[in-house]
């Protein structure tokens, strides 16, 4: 874990030969104290199968290399509505019950035409001639329904899907949190067990935090997840279907009837 100098904190004192006034203990003890509880707070909000943004903001567009799929055409088309429907509710961070219907209509409606016999099962990578996708990756967010997932814009998120020559699996959520002092970026780790065809079944292995690069030198950065070490045996933690994946877009469906939207950065 990075760790910022906190050296420089009560310098002026040590330079006279004298130790931090109470005061500059106390405020280090109040902002630590408040670091922790912000981080807490933010992690309720990521405690779910997140569909989140890794890398540089986009404008939402339709994703390129997914046409050669049966029925191209209509899956493009419907594609390109979905991603003007999340357009206009800001990701699903704004919108109406109307507006949460159509589009869920919308991904029934693309479902079908799904390229990807075995979805689940996906996680070896495909050629750019291939009309079937692969899950691993780096995934950024279109829309979701999930009340702790659908994040406007303006918050980067992103999702990093692995499956290392081990065997393992993993899928990590990954959002920045704002903080009165800086930027920490919060990531959340699942162990990804495909227990049917198109269906994926999750193990939380562990949380970690770290400051981003606009974090002040000047203010401690404490990771209280350092103190809960990660678990190769992970601790159930839901599961979702995939619905559609073809090699830049992928629609899911958590157990508790969720949906989310992603296409791939990388």
């Amino acid at each position: 874990q990075s760790r910022l100098p906190v050296e420089m904190v009560g310098s002026e004192s040590m330079v006279r030969g004298t130790q931090p006034s109470r005061s500059i203990n106390s405020r280090r003890c109040n902002n630590c104290c408040a670091l922790v509880c912000l981080l807490a707070v933010a992690l309720r909000y990521e405690l779910s199968f997140a569909a989140p943004r890794v890398g540089p903001r986009r404008s939402l567009a339709s994703p390129r290399g997914a046409g050669s799929e049966p029925n191209g055409s209509l899956a493009e088309n419907l594609k390109k509505r979905i991603f003007d429907e999340a357009a206009r509710v800001d990701r699903g961070a704004s919108m109406s019950a109307p507006q949460r219907d159509n589009i869920r209509r919308l991904l029934e409606d693309l479902a079908p035409l799904n390229p990807t016999p075995r979805p689940a099962e996906s996680w070896e990578e495909t050629s750019l001639e291939s009309c079937q996708g692969s899950l691993v990756g780096m995934w950024d967010l279109v829309w979701s329904d999930a009340p702790d997932v659908a994040r406007p814009g303006s918050v980067k998120t992103g999702q990093r899907i692995v499956a290392d020559s081990n065997g393992r699996k993993t899928i990590t959520n990954v959002v920045e949190v704002p903080l009165p002092w800086g930027t920490a970026e919060l990531e959340v780790e699942t162990l990804a067990v495909v227990s049917a065809p198109t269906k994926v079944d999750l193990k939380i292995r562990g949380i970690d935090a770290k400051p981003s690069k606009s974090w002040p030198w000047f203010v401690p950065f404490i990771n209280v997840f350092d103190l809960f070490p990660k678990s190769d045996q992970g601790s159930p933690f839901g599961s979702f279907e995939v619905l559609y994946l073809d090699q830049a877009f992928r629609v899911t469906r958590t157990n508790s009837g969720y949906y989310s939207v992603n296409r791939r950065i990388n």
